[in-house]
């Protein structure tokens, strides 16, 4: 866990030898967490944090056996809600350096001494109990978890700098839980055994202490016998152990010295019961300092005189929200997905519905071929990370299956992370890729792909996703910022089809995408096929390619909405072939209040869309890039742009938007510009605008005949318009008129209502 809350304390001290230095002092000191429960020293939340009590005692100060140095921290709220507390203590001291160690307990005897150099202390002490009685949750490990601070430093004159005390755990906690499949019994006592003939209890000398790698080393003088090397967990009255139940113990073990995830306790672990009979199980510990450090699920199959009785059973946890099933390595995340290619699915004797709840505890899980070999299939329930969005889970991916399969209608999935480190994703199947998932019925919330995320699909009828294939349900707050490449196919930053049950919401893309020898890209999805694509947007630079590129969907023919979704300013699309800013190629779809404020350079460009086509509608939409270069690139054959879209054709609409292009519109030889359109073969105009381009003409189409226009203007225009527009001029007078004509259009016809920005018209506040 390891979770930090900053607290602001003030140490006072009073009946100090020397005079001149009674001063206050105000202390930062970082706390791992702070807690609820007065009676508790360090107890556990809803499975997830670890929390340090107000009101706990501390012991602090240059020689720790002094019954004055112990102080209490108290909280002036008298709850845990607020942070802001003081810690009081009267002690002798006469050294700019101070020694905390926590908690201070009468049973768990602290002691040390001070050195001949006052800049330095003897060695601090402190016991381990034999005896860790069971408790509840709440309570657990109330005078065995203790931690240490040190801070040294100096104060030559004022103002004093604030000093800051981080305290770091001296023991690391491990949680068994079992399952008892068999007889019913009443346990009576846990023995733990070291088999690595290290210590688990008595005193240990303090280590380290002036680092960040404060740890306990070992005392006794019979440490090479085994009576320090077994711990007893008692249970008062014996605990009841029925069938199919679980039952959960802890216990504290010392911290080793350069702790990570490979330094290890190996641990026998013996449950007995009153009858006499017990169960055994040998077990490797990963201890780390901060907070649940070591978890295991363990099942009990049989019960006898001696022998082991117990195996792996599932995992920890039973399902619920505030002790969902979690996920510490990829070794139970292959439980995991095992448990869901059998029906029901069913994980610790309970099976898993839609409201059962699943938990990544560890970041950075590592996923290779040896121990990935397929994807989660229709998993339903919910899974999240431990932490906030802003420490989502990070799940490297570097095996050819993805995350899931799939994920039902009775999924979710939230803040979870992938990423990969190398380019062994490749399309062996005749399908659509994807590492993370490859059809998705439910939801998937705050997910994103990062790294290096390089794939070959077999040839160009597949393509590659950043987050899912196949979307029927709900992707939201997801997005993309790997680097993506792909040899053959088409690629797209989140999602590669959506369909008209799905909704693409809040997602983003700000990876680069290379493709070679493929068909095209997209930031968002490839292909929408009749969903919702809205507040989405893309934020890369993509230069040098030679394909089709859209920055949100690259083809939106089959009924659906694209709304709110924008061409970032600091995204750049420059291709040898079209680009549209929004979408590609539009029919049967509506875009609504879309904008581009980015630069794009292609064959056939249009800020919103590149082609829009019979059923197409694109209305209430912007471009506002006044400082970006929109640029008709040099074809072998007939190339054009238009602010807003570059080719309208027959049955194709444009409604009640505008193009601020100003004078950044550019062409290539032989390029066709126009100020809204780059050609047409037809469609219908209404109640647009352009904002003075510079081209000769300054038309508000480059070339072409057969669409209609209505209500239409141009500021500045020079060549005479087409019916149905209006030259406005640039004087203020005809810019009132302007916004005049543009709002009563805009109340009769139904469309958003426009306001006048400085010159420049912009539609009101977006809803829905």
């Amino acid at each position: 866990m390891g979770a930090v809350a900053a607290m602001a304390i003030t140490f006072l001290f009073a009946g100090c030898d020397n005079e001149e230095e009674l001063v206050d002092f105000n202390f930062q000191c970082n706390i791992e967490q702070i807690g609820a429960e007065k009676s508790a020293k360090v107890h556990l939340v809803s499975e997830r944090w670890i929390y340090w009590d107000m009101y706990d005692e501390i012991s602090i100060g240059s020689n720790l056996s002094t019954e004055s140095t112990k102080g209490t921290l108290i909280n002036a709220a008298g709850d845990y809600s607020e942070y802001n507390g003081v810690f009081f203590s009267s002690m002798d001291w006469h050294s700019k350096y101070f020694l905390g160690l926590f908690p201070y307990n009468a049973a768990n005897v602290i002691v040390g001494s001070q050195s001949s150099s006052s800049s330095d202390f003897g060695t601090p002490q402190i016991v381990l109990p034999q005896e860790q009685p069971y408790t509840s949750d709440i309570t657990f490990a109330r005078t065995v978890f203790p931690m240490v601070a040190w801070y040294g430093g100096t104060w030559a004159s004022e103002p004093y700098t604030p000093f800051n005390l981080d305290f770091h755990s001296l023991a690391g906690l491990v949680r068994l839980q079992f399952f008892n499949s068999s007889t019913a019994k009443t346990v009576s006592e846990v023995q733990v055994t070291s088999k690595d003939g290290r210590q688990l209890w008595g005193t240990f000398d303090v280590k380290d202490y002036k680092t960040y790698d404060p740890h306990v080393e070992a005392t006794e003088a019979d440490g090479e016998s085994n009576l320090h090397k077994t711990l007893r967990l008692t249970c008062d009255g014996g605990v009841e152990f029925g069938n199919d139940t679980i039952l959960s113990f802890y216990l504290v073990v010392p911290a080793l010295a350069n702790m990570n995830t490979s330094t290890t306790h190996n641990l026998t672990v013996k449950i007995m019961a009153n009858d006499g009979t017990s169960c055994s199980r040998d077990v490797t510990v990963n201890v780390r300092r901060n907070g649940i450090t070591y978890m295991r699920a363990l099942g009990i199959e049989t019960w006898a005189s001696s022998g082991p009785g117990a195996s792996d059973r599932g995992l920890v946890g039973n399902g619920t929200a505030d002790r969902p099933y979690k996920i510490y390595s990829p070794e139970e995340l292959t439980y995991m997905r095992q448990a869901f290619e059998t029906t029901p699915v069913v994980i610790n004797n309970k099976t898993v519905t839609g409201d059962t709840y699943f938990r990544i505890m560890r970041s950075n899980i590592e996923l290779s071929n040896s121990n990935w070999t397929g994807g989660i299939k229709n998993f339903k329930g919910h899974l999240d990370y431990y932490g906030t969005n802003s420490t989502r889970a990070v799940i490297v991916n570097n095996s050819s299956a993805p995350l899931f399969h799939s994920i039902s209608a009775e999924g979710e999935v939230n803040g979870i992370v992938m990423t990969r480190t190398n380019s062994g994703l490749r399309n062996s199947d005749g399908m659509n890729i994807s590492a993370f998932c490859l059809t998705n019925n439910g939801t998937i919330r705050n997910c994103e792909m990062q790294g290096v995320y390089n794939a070959k699909t077999n040839s160009n009828t597949y393509g590659l996703a950043g987050i899912c294939v196949d979307n029927h349900g709900t992707i939201e707050g997801s997005g993309c910022t790997a680097e993506m490449s792909c040899t053959y196919g088409v690629a797209s930053g989140v999602c590669l089809n959506n369909y008209d049950d799905g909704t693409i919401t809040g997602c983003y893309a700000s990876s680069t995408i290379n493709i070679t020898n493929s068909v095209h890209a997209s930031g968002i999805c490839n292909n929408n096929q009749g969903g919702t694509i809205k507040d989405c947007y893309f934020a890369a630079s993509i230069t040098g390619a030679t394909i089709p590129w859209a920055g949100i969907v690259y083809a939106s023919s089959s009924g659906g909405t694209v709304k709110h979704c924008y061409l970032s300013e600091s995204a750049t699309i420059e291709s040898a072939s079209s680009v549209g800013g929004i979408v590609h190629t539009l029919g049967n779809t509506t875009v609504d209040y879309c904008w581009c404020e980015g630069a794009i350079r292609g064959t056939v460009i249009g800020t919103i869309a590149a082609i829009v086509n019979n059923g197409g509608v694109v209305k209430n939409s912007f471009c506002n890039a006044p400082l970006k270069a929109i640029t008709v690139a040099a074809s072998s054959s007939v190339h054009y742009g238009g602010g807003l879209v570059g080719q309208l054709n027959m049955g194709g609409q444009l409604l009640n938007s505008y193009a601020h292009i100003y004078h950044m519109i550019n062409r290539d030889e032989g390029g066709v510009l126009g100020g809204l359109i780059g050609n047409t073969t037809g469609g219908t105009v209404d109640n647009c605008y352009v904002y003075e381009t510079t081209t000769t003409s300054r038309n508000i189409y480059g070339s072409g005949s057969g669409a209609t226009f209505s209500n239409c203007h141009i500021v500045g225009g020079t060549d005479e318009t087409p019916s149905g527009v209006a030259n406005v001029g640039t004087t203020s007078s005809a810019l009132s008129t302007l916004k005049e004509a543009l709002d009563s259009r805009a109340s009769a016809q139904g469309y958003r209502r426009w306001v006048m920005s400085a010159t420049v018209p912009v539609l009101d506040t977006y809803t829905e």
